[in-house]
């Protein structure tokens, strides 16, 4: 059984320019790509797991 951790992030500020918005782009590429090499690694465990069953 596992438990899921609820993540939140709260960003204030204001999209000025160009460059604010591709930081925050570059942001959300990053916590996204976490997110989904997390849940890649927790599924191969799952799976490594379960053929030593």
């Amino acid at each position: 059984m596992t438990k899921e951790n609820k993540l939140s992030v709260r960003l204030n500020g204001s999209l000025t320019n160009r460059c604010s918005k591709r930081k925050l782009d570059n942001l959300l590429f990053a916590i996204n790509d976490y997110i989904g090499l997390k849940d890649q690694l927790k599924t191969q465990e799952m799976g490594a797991a379960s053929t030593y069953e």
